[in-house]
């Protein structure tokens, strides 16, 4: 039986979050062994020659030593990714790496009551990271938080900024300024890097329940056509004769014709529900009287509601308006609905059938005093193969409501559902009332 999307999601997301950590970790040792490179080669000797760049005594050899500590928190990153036990917490592991590259040059220098503020840096890494790693937004947002809280309450304690690119002898009102110009910038590179982190989250979360769907309609499918063709089977090996001779008692035939029939109807269905999605429906509307339509329905499927035991009850009074629908659609849709309830609910079931206008349109529901469903279920009902809660006591794959929502929906009407567990369910979808021309 295919497997619930609630694992399936989260061990693709544990897999994805070690690879892609692994491929920061190597990415983020290259680019500060070229950093480290380019301070030894241009930035010291610059300032060694007496260029005017504003450097803050010293700053030369911090550099390189948070260039140090980054790389070695950057490969004890890579080693833990390695251990069994660690591995089970990928999202630690990428606040570690994280904060090797963004957090660690600030301790060092925060125990000298000094800051490195360097926003540039800070931006390419929260979006070198979202790019990254687009899962688990809240991640990110806690890296970025611990990062620019720690700088922001150093920086209002008076810390002293040694980064390099600084302009000296700022003003306080160039300086909040400048400041508050970085910080918008920062504050917008931050949220669209969760944005994009939690949209492209959530469409995989979505993939995978349509891949849990497909894997559910394919096993309906299997199971449903299997039916009839080993029922078919087991006739023919029972018929099967030594001497030769076959007799077929009309019991027999009937059944063999039964599950012909519903093999037939099985591919219908698919048949039916392919040419909607590629060509859509065809509507040949006219004035229709809801109440004669709900009543041939019922005609013909005396049978099924009477096997069923159910009660029906139509409320349609004779003064409702004239709606505007393709008759066989609106017939279609009817029975599917009757159907479906009579299908997935017990025995001795309670059917209303009721309209009332709204504005532009008559509303008809259908209502039954069966367990009701969940919101979750309300949810997918009208989804392609989605099918009910006692699906396994019935044969069926699922496209009846999805059939019935594509009719309303070329009528310009809504389909819905309202339930409650334990409390019954109506169905109702709203039809354009026909207005004289």
């Amino acid at each position: 039986m295919p497997s619930s999307p609630s694992l399936d999601y989260p061990k693709w997301q544990h897999r994805f979050m070690l690879e892609r950590l692994r491929l920061i970790g190597i990415l983020a040792i290259v680019l500060l062994g070229c950093l480290t490179v380019l301070n030894l080669l241009v930035v010291i000797p610059a300032v060694e020659m007496g260029q005017q760049v504003s450097l803050t005594p010293g700053l030369s050899y911090r550099c390189i030593m948070s260039t140090l500590a980054q790389g070695l928190g950057l490969v004890l990153g890579l080693v833990l990714l390695k251990d069994a036990r660690t591995r089970n917490y990928p999202g630690w592991l990428f606040l570690w790496l994280s904060w090797s590259i963004s957090l660690l040059p600030q301790l060092q220098v925060f125990l000298k009551g000094e800051v490195i503020f360097n926003p540039i840096s800070w931006m390419i890494v929260f979006t070198a990271q979202a790019i990254l790693l687009p899962v688990r937004w809240r991640l990110h947002l806690l890296s970025q938080v611990v990062l620019l809280g720690s700088v922001g309450g150093a920086v209002l304690l008076g810390f002293e900024n040694v980064h390099f690119a600084t302009p000296p002898n700022l003003s306080p009102a160039m300086a909040s300024a400048m400041y508050s110009l970085v910080g918008f910038q920062l504050f917008s590179v931050c949220f669209i890097s969760n944005l994009g982190v939690y949209l492209y989250e959530r469409m995989m979360r979505q993939e995978f329940e349509l891949r849990r769907q497909i894997r559910l309609f394919l096993h309906a499918v299997s199971h449903d056509l299997r039916n009839p063709v080993l029922g078919t089977l087991m006739v023919l090996r029972n018929l099967r004769n030594p001497s030769g001779e076959t007799v077929l008692s009309q019991g027999i035939l009937d059944r063999m014709i039964e599950s012909g029939d519903r093999q037939v109807e099985l591919i219908d269905s698919l048949l039916e529900a392919y040419t909607i999605e590629t060509q859509g429906i065809q509507l040949h509307c006219q004035p229709l009287s809801l109440g004669n339509t709900v009543q041939q329905v019922l005609n013909n499927l005396y049978p099924s509601i009477q096997d069923a035991g159910a009660i029906v009850s139509v409320k349609l009074p004779d003064t409702l308006p004239l709606v505007e629908a393709d008759p066989t659609q609106l017939h279609r849709v009817y029975q599917n609905l009757i159907l479906n309830a009579l299908r997935y609910n017990a025995h001795g079931l309670h059917l209303s059938l009721s309209a009332q206008v709204m504005g532009e349109y008559l509303r008809c529901t259908i209502h039954d005093n069966g367990p009701g469903l969940s919101a979750e279920q309300c949810d997918q009902l009208f989804n392609l193969c989605t099918r009910g809660p006692n699906a396994r006591q019935t044969l069926g794959l699922g496209l009846g409501l999805y059939i019935c929502q594509q009719i309303i929906e070329a009528h310009h009407g809504t389909i819905g559902v309202s339930s409650t567990c334990g409390q019954g369910t109506t169905l109702w979808f709203d039809l354009p009332i026909a207005f004289p021309a």
